[in-house]
């Protein structure tokens, strides 16, 4: 996935705001030593929305306010992703503060394209987790978390051919991560197929 993200995500799809190479190679080495799998995750690519915190990477919302906010915490999600054996493999492209679909936040510029339709900004990825959508869809990662106010974890599946699931408001905890609407937001995984999710 790294070969493919350096290949092609910077000049095509645009899916990634952070990628955590170095660390997601350190991280698979370990796994690699582990004398029987870690658990249900182990060594399975999981890049994270760049709302969910990440203790010791930037964590931006893709926000001017949050620009330089480096969390010393993961969010609860990406907390059982890494004790499941769960690679981080990055963060991903945004709406900003989680509305709308991802962009540059200093200049409104769109970023991410869907994945079907990498060499033209017009298709969108749909909703503000484009980022997942895209990421996931273009075989940027093997699956990707998104999360949800008004959309954005369905309409990204389906704006790019993807199993998307968005669990009941509660069932999955959003401590850390960085809410639209608080009483309305969900996490959820986005995949390629139902398996997979």
């Amino acid at each position: 996935y790294l070969e493919r993200i350096r290949a092609y995500d910077s000049d095509y799809w645009q899916a990634y705001y952070t990628v955590l190479a170095d660390e997601s190679r350190a991280i698979a080495a370990n796994l690699d030593r582990a004398p029987r799998p870690v658990g249900l995750l182990h060594g399975v690519s999981v890049p994270v929305k760049d709302n969910f915190y990440t203790k010791g990477v930037l964590t931006t919302a893709q926000s001017l306010i949050f620009a330089d906010f480096v969390p010393d915490v993961d969010a609860t999600a990406v907390a059982r992703i890494k004790a499941a054996g769960g690679i981080v493999l990055g963060k991903l492209q945004m709406g900003p503060l989680a509305g709308g679909r991802p962009r540059n936040p200093a200049t409104g510029e769109v970023t991410t394209r869907n994945a079907w339709s990498p060499n033209d900004p017009g298709p969108t990825p749909s909703g503000s987790s484009g980022g997942s959508g895209c990421c996931t869809a273009a075989r940027l990662a093997t699956c990707s978390l998104g999360t949800q106010t008004g959309g954005s974890i369905t309409g990204p599946g389906q704006s790019n051919g993807l199993t998307a699931l968005k669990p009941t408001h509660g069932l999955c905890s959003v401590f850390g991560v960085i809410p639209l609407t608080i009483t309305r937001d969900h996490i959820g995984p986005l995949a390629r197929d139902a398996m997979d999710a």
